[in-house]
């Protein structure tokens, strides 16, 4: 009897596994497809039009985890959701080009980098390094959680009229790139009647360099003109100012003259480094007028 029930199990338990043999493999899951933009100009055109964010992937064909990171993360149907909210930009930082200014703009100096911007280059919040799935698209929603939190407090501050709070918005606007907004604030700080004249120096720098983010180049470089500078730290400042001016202009030329005189005047700056870095990355720019 019990010789019967075994034989028995035992051609069931055949029966089972040539019946699984038979089935057909399951289906791959479908590959998720994204749209990439990869030039910096027609995706915040996009995202004007659409009224996103942009989500920016910067990356280099050296980069493993960039690779990793694209076949883990941005090819899964979780990500393909998040992305939906955004839209999506993937420049390569050694193009020479845009790629390139796009990294030296948000500091990207490790990889893999994921930013996320607005249509005016506004930093909403950025993830560096490799993560899981899960946690990278948990960072990013937690980034722009975050700066809508932010602009709240914006929004209810920016009609304060005390100076300090005005000043520590500003600088926290001028930290996200958002020079616009702070150089109105800058402007009215300006205009303050009580505001300390010993600390007005530096709030014309801070000022110049608010309109040299938002692009108002010729505004920020008549700003820095009416800078005194008396001050010893002030005037390093103002020199490294220069010298980014020089960069977002394209101006080799006047790259060069701002970092050689920079090099002359405070030859053990800590600032040398970046400067000669920035001549060298901006003397590498198929764009720039380096003629």
């Amino acid at each position: 009897m019990i010789r019967s029930v075994i034989t028995l199990c035992a051609a069931l338990l055949l029966a089972v596994a040539a019946s699984s043999a038979q089935q057909p493999p399951a289906p791959e899951a479908p590959a998720v497809e994204l749209r990439w933009f990869d030039r910096v100009e027609p995706a915040l055109e996009e995202a004007r039009a659409s009224k996103r964010l942009v989500f920016v992937d910067l990356y280099a064909d050296w980069c493993g985890w960039c690779k990793k990171l694209d076949d883990d993360v941005f090819s899964t149907p979780d990500f393909a959701r998040l992305a939906d909210r955004f839209v999506l930009l993937r420049v390569d930082v050694e193009d020479r080009g845009e790629g390139m200014r796009l990294q030296d703009r948000f500091r990207a100096t490790s990889l893999p980098t994921a930013l996320v911007i607005d249509p005016d280059q506004v930093l909403i919040g950025s993830v560096r390094g490799y993560f899981p799935a899960s946690t990278f698209i948990r960072k990013i929603e937690s980034e722009v959680i975050h700066y809508e939190s932010f602009m709240d407090g914006y929004y209810r501050d920016v009609e304060s009229q005390d100076p300090q709070i005005l000043r520590n918005l500003a600088e926290a606007l001028r930290q996200r790139f958002d020079g616009a907004r702070a150089a109105d604030l800058y402007r009215r700080l300006l205009e303050h009647d009580k505001l300390a004249l010993e600390g007005r120096p530096w709030l014309e720098l801070l000022f110049a360099d608010a309109l040299r983010l938002a692009g108002d180049l010729d505004e920020a470089k008549k700003a820095i003109a009416a800078v005194s500078t008396e001050d010893p730290r002030l005037a390093e400042a103002v020199g490294v100012f220069r010298i980014r001016l020089a960069n977002d202009q394209r101006d080799c030329a006047g790259a060069d003259n701002a970092v050689a005189s920079f090099a002359t005047n405070y030859p053990t700056s800590r600032f040398l480094p970046e400067a000669k870095h920035t001549l060298k990355r901006l003397r590498s720019d198929q764009t720039a007028d380096c003629s």
